[in-house]
């Protein structure tokens, strides 16, 4: 992975949210949780905005034993729980790495509301109370 990032650099290349999911996710997978923490911090250097997919990815790693309460508080202070929840991670990365439970579950509860509701409310990080 690092020569992948190593790589990237060389080349000038802009990462993006589908990009900084799949290196979180493989850091995630080899719990390797010292590389997934710098990688995190790394995201507003890199102009990389988390969409609900790397608040997964996140929460996961939580359920495994990594701390993640710097990050989140590092995104609440940057605004990003209160901007409108989105998934801009490419659905091919999810195919390939599935979905996870966070992420079935605020499909699940976005499924279980009516219609109208579905489509009038502006659904951020603060109203479904990750914070």
């Amino acid at each position: 992975m690092d020569a992948i990032i190593s790589e990237m650099e060389d080349a000038n290349t802009c990462w993006n949210v589908t990009i900084a999911n799949i290196i979180l996710l493989s850091s995630l997978k080899m719990k390797d949780f010292t590389r997934l923490r710098f990688l995190l911090s790394k995201l507003p250097e890199r102009c990389v905005e988390p969409d609900i997919v790397t608040f997964g990815i996140l929460f996961y790693a939580e359920d495994i034993g990594f701390d993640g309460k710097e990050c989140l508080e590092m995104w609440r202070k940057m605004g990003l729980l209160y901007k409108r929840v989105e998934m801009n991670t490419d659905p091919l990365a999810l195919s390939a790495s599935g979905k996870g439970g966070f992420l079935r579950s605020c499909e699940e509860a976005c499924s279980s509301l009516e219609t109208n509701a579905r489509e009038k409310k502006r659904w951020t990080y603060v109203v479904m109370n990750l914070v």
